[in-house]
């Protein structure tokens, strides 16, 4: 964000020096950072349940866009696994660490805040579709005759009842970095205390 944008939605506030701007903005940079790595991995696994190009016609958009939609049953396993255990140890950490820290005086951090309770909703839905994943994985590794993925049961995991896992999860991504931009943490923290972050 520039600084005359800055001024411009914090009318009261004077503009960051480049250097302040710096301090304030490492929380959400290294945020943006995690949660890239978990929408690409999303859009991976979303992919891979689309049927192969040889199957269809017309690839999908999403199956020319990105990811592999002829990935191996393992190889999507794996992922989706991997996906779980990174966001349940991010979520963990944030919790512990990041969360208590910032809700003394963000309420959206705090104990039923807005974030804490998309982590509730998360965190059902990597259950159960990290239960789904580990008896697929065990089924490939017992060598179950004739067994397959079933990639639509995995997209309806990934979706979540009426889409509401998908939706809290992009939600979330987003919202969590916004709420830590400059603009947000100016607001209720001085630069000091920013620059004293131990995240």
């Amino acid at each position: 964000m520039d600084q005359q944008s800055q001024s411009e939605s914090l009318p009261n506030m004077e503009p960051l020096s480049p250097a302040d701007f710096r301090i304030y903005n490492r929380l959400a940079e290294q945020m943006e950072n995690i949660h890239n790595g978990f929408r690409a991995t999303w859009a991976e696994l979303k992919t891979a349940c689309d049927p192969p190009p040889s199957q269809s016609q017309f690839p999908t958009p999403s199956a020319l866009a990105a990811g592999n939609p002829d990935s191996t049953d393992s190889e999507i396993i794996l992922l989706g696994l991997s996906f779980c255990s990174g966001l349940s140890s991010h979520h963990s950490i944030e919790e512990r660490y990041i969360f208590p820290l910032l809700a003394e005086r963000m309420p959206e951090f705090a104990a039923g805040g807005v974030l804490t309770e998309q982590h509730e909703v998360i965190h059902d839905g990597l259950t159960r579709l990290g239960a789904y994943l580990r008896s697929c994985e065990r089924k490939l590794d017992d060598d179950e005759d004739g067994w397959r993925l079933d990639r639509g049961v995995l997209r309806r995991l990934l979706e979540g009842e009426d889409g509401k896992f998908e939706s809290v999860i992009w939600e979330h991504l987003d919202q969590e970095v916004e709420l830590l931009r400059p603009e947000s943490l100016r607001r209720m923290w001085g630069v000091e205390d920013v620059r004293r972050f131990a995240i």
